[in-house]
C-alpha cells in the first residue's frame, strides 16, 4: 500500500466553508494517489459527517487518492472512505481493525 505524500486537514470550520465541497473534490482528483483529505469534525453529527465523507471518498476512489475520516471508524466504514485515523481517546487499534476487517487503512497517533 503506497501511503500518499501529501496530507490535508479539514477541520470543522474548514468544511463548513462555502466552496469547501467543491474545493476538496478538486484537490482529490487533481492529487490522486499522492493526497490524502483528512476530515477532522469533531462538532458535525454523525449524518453530517457520513454525507461529507461519502462523497469525498467517491471521489477519491475513483482518483486514486484517500479521504480519511479521523477518529470515527464508524462513518468511514458506512462512507467507504480509504482510512481511519485513530488518536487519542479513539478505539483502540485492535479494535478498529476487528471492527473493519481489513477494509481501512487505520492510523494510530499517541500522544
Amino acid at each position: 500500500m503506497n501511503v500518499p505524500l501529501l496530507h490535508a486537514v479539514a477541520t470543522d470550520d474548514v468544511a463548513a466553508a462555502p466552496g469547501f465541497r467543491s474545493t476538496a473534490e478538486e484537490v482529490l482528483s487533481a492529487g490522486g494517489g499522492r493526497v490524502a483529505l483528512h476530515l477532522r469534525l469533531r462538532e458535525a453529527p454523525g449524518l453530517e459527517y457520513y454525507d461529507l465523507a461519502h462523497r469525498l471518498s467517491a471521489v477519491a476512489a475513483g482518483n486514486g487518492a484517500w479521504c480519511v475520516v479521523n477518529g470515527r471508524v464508524d462513518v468511514a466504514l458506512c462512507a467507504g472512505a480509504q482510512a481511519v485515523q485513530l488518536g487519542y481517546g479513539a478505539l483502540p487499534v485492535g479494535a478498529a481493525r476487528s471492527i473493519a476487517g481489513g477494509r481501512l487503512a487505520p492510523y494510530l497517533h499517541e500522544y
